[in-house]
């Protein structure tokens, strides 16, 4: 309205006698009131033009704004569900590590646990024959002197003594001889107590007492064959000593560490 009325101060202005004409021309029109009517009806019109204008240019800012609006929305909607997929993401790399761990764990373990059951067991073997006192007396350890083999060095030919290299399980045999006639009684004996025996009484020609014992032993540990009884050797009778496949022996090996 405030521009309505500025146009229509201009055109009066314009409209007024002598600023529109000049004293010596002739009037355009057939009267002031045909110019004025007509100025009027131009201004009208420009005003409705404008009001066209303004009607169109806030229709449009309208639009504008809403799809501002519209894509504020969008933008907030899109942070909200990148954020949502930025948690996922490390929630899922978080597990995936944690179950990679677990798994490598659980891989390693099994690695061990297969390295250790095929693991190469050390050698550790000997076997010994020939008893170096053919009559021995109870509580004596029959010392074995002819040595075959003696793999990790555990078995003492001048004591009779095995001493475990390692811990592990090993297992014993003795294998004893005697004349016709005679008696034998023995024992495996482990750090200082008996294990398994063996024995033999009362039998016609050469025939054989054994006794065999599978233990678990520590580094360091003694196995020895020990007599028994004061009348080891009954009647007299004696071990036989002669080098031959019926030979008195002492074994052991180790099975498992």
């Amino acid at each position: 309205m405030q521009r309505a009325c500025a146009v229509f101060v201009l055109l009066l202005a314009m409209s007024a006698p002598g600023a529109t004409r000049g004293a010596s021309h002739e009037p355009r029109y057939k009267s002031e009131f045909t110019y004025d009517e007509q100025l009027l009806e131009k201004m009208i019109r420009m005003e409705a033009e404008m009001d066209k204008w303004e009607t169109r240019m806030n229709e449009q800012l309208g639009q504008l704004t809403s799809l501002r609006e519209h894509i504020d929305h969008l933008m907030k909607t899109e942070d909200s569900r990148l954020e949502l997929i930025k948690e996922a993401y490390v929630e899922s790399r978080n597990n995936l590590t944690a179950l990679l761990s677990r798994a490598d764990s659980q891989v390693q373990q099994l690695i061990e646990k297969i390295k250790k059951e095929t693991a190469t067991t050390p050698n550790i073997l000997f076997k010994a024959r020939r008893v170096k006192n053919e009559t021995p007396s109870a509580g004596e350890i029959i010392v074995f002197e002819d040595v075959l083999y003696n793999h990790g060095s555990g078995y003492d030919r001048s004591s009779g003594v095995f001493i475990a290299p390692i811990g592990g399980t090993y297992l014993f045999t003795a294998r004893l001889l005697s004349q016709s006639g005679g008696s034998v009684f023995f024992e495996i004996n482990v750090n200082g107590s008996m294990n398994s025996n063996g024995a033999l009484y009362g039998h016609q020609g050469h025939s054989y007492a054994s006794a065999d014992s599978v233990v678990r032993l520590l580094h360091g540990e003694r196995v020895i064959i020990k007599s028994l009884y004061l009348n080891t050797i009954d009647n007299g009778s004696r071990l036989y000593g002669a080098l031959a496949s019926q030979s008195n022996e002492f074994t052991g090996v180790l099975l498992h560490v």
